[in-house]
């Protein structure tokens, strides 16, 4: 026989800290979006053409962390809620 428990409130509470860590990514790469727009302006060469395409991988590899983590968060938010109206649903089949 199978069987499982869960804390739909801990399932709940890790989807908002990894929201907000995301949050906290977002503003620290735009932070450093910042610095590196002015570092460009100012740099001419071969080696700020080879920074171009590593500013550019990073840049995508950035966007790639921020929708794993939006879809980690929905679906953990989705989780949790689904235990909970599992949990409640199955409460009141033994409500008088």
């Amino acid at each position: 026989m199978t069987s499982f428990q869960v804390d739909y409130t801990q399932i709940a509470t890790a989807s908002t800290k990894v929201q907000t860590t995301s949050t906290s990514i977002e503003t620290e790469t735009a932070a450093m979006t910042t610095h590196l727009t002015e570092l460009k302006a100012s740099w001419r060469g071969t080696a700020s053409t080879a920074f171009d395409s590593a500013y550019s991988e990073w840049l995508t590899a950035q966007a790639s962390v921020r929708s794993a983590l939006t879809s980690i968060a929905t679906a953990l938010s989705s989780a949790a809620t689904t235990y909970e109206e599992a949990e409640s649903a199955a409460q009141g089949l033994f409500a008088r």
